[in-house]
């Protein structure tokens, strides 16, 4: 709305400039002002009228947003809820929080909750716990440099949360430490992303690290992916390289893929 605008005062100023020029060939520079003023004032005008519910430019991007989405035209999987709450302000935060009470997608309803916690809280350590979906007691178990950990990647990997369909931590055991690692499970709208916290030791001192699972699955294999590692129905298997040590240096092999 704010480049129909801006084109339309553009042409109406062009449009005055030429009028001049054909009209008043050799005095039209002295004549501008006629074309200037009344277009400054306009223009003043329809600025304030911005403000105002008469040309709520916002205003209109919502209901236009939320009227394609109800009538089909824009499927739930395309709908951007992050659009509404970081570019459309208060109108678009209000909208939300009435669309996720009217709609029947879950993956869309998700996603709404989650634009809205991450734009009406602060991130904090219950906030990201919110988001994530684990047992309550799992959630309490949790190790506070973990939590503390997990907030770090939270902040650092927005684009994750943002995204988000579903979010999981499922402790699993990866080594032979007494330690649980824990997988961190991201369901956005084209992938399903895994991270892995594990315990570590950076210069000396032991903390929680987080490293990526090497393969990122798209597509329809995402699901099933998903659905496997929910109920369990994986196999934990030993590498088969082993890895080369320098003193305190591991060399890996990792695929290029």
């Amino acid at each position: 709305m704010w480049a129909v605008l801006i084109a339309s005062v553009s042409m109406t100023v062009c449009v005055g400039y030429v009028w001049q020029l054909v009209t008043h060939k050799a005095t039209w520079y002295t004549r501008l002002n006629t074309v200037n003023r009344p277009v400054t004032l306009g223009l003043l005008g329809l600025l304030i009228a911005t403000q105002t519910p008469l040309l709520d430019f916002r205003g209109m991007s919502v209901n236009s947003q939320i009227n394609r989405l109800t009538a089909g035209i824009t499927q739930p999987a395309d709908f951007d809820p992050r659009y509404l709450v970081n570019e459309l302000g208060r109108k678009g935060l209000t909208a939300l929080e009435s669309l996720q009470h009217n709609i029947d997608d879950e993956q869309l309803k998700r996603r709404i909750h989650t634009a809205l916690t991450l734009e009406t809280k602060p991130l904090t350590t219950q906030t990201l716990l919110d988001l994530i979906d684990m047992p309550d007691e799992q959630k309490q178990a949790l190790p506070l440099e973990l939590v503390t950990a997990l907030e770090v990647f939270a902040r650092h990997n927005t684009h994750l949360f943002d995204d988000a369909t579903e979010l999981m931590l499922r402790p699993i055991q990866l080594d032979n430490t007494p330690e649980a690692e824990y997988l961190f499970i991201a369901d956005t709208q084209h992938r399903v992303e895994l991270r892995v916290f594990y315990l570590g030791v950076i210069d000396g001192v032991q903390g929680w690290q987080s490293g990526y699972m090497d393969q990122k699955v798209y597509g329809p294999q995402s699901k099933d992916l998903l659905e496997a590692l929910k109920s369990d129905n994986f196999e934990i298997v030993e590498p088969r390289f082993k890895d080369i040590k320098i003193g305190e240096h591991r060399l890996e092999l990792h695929s290029p893929f």
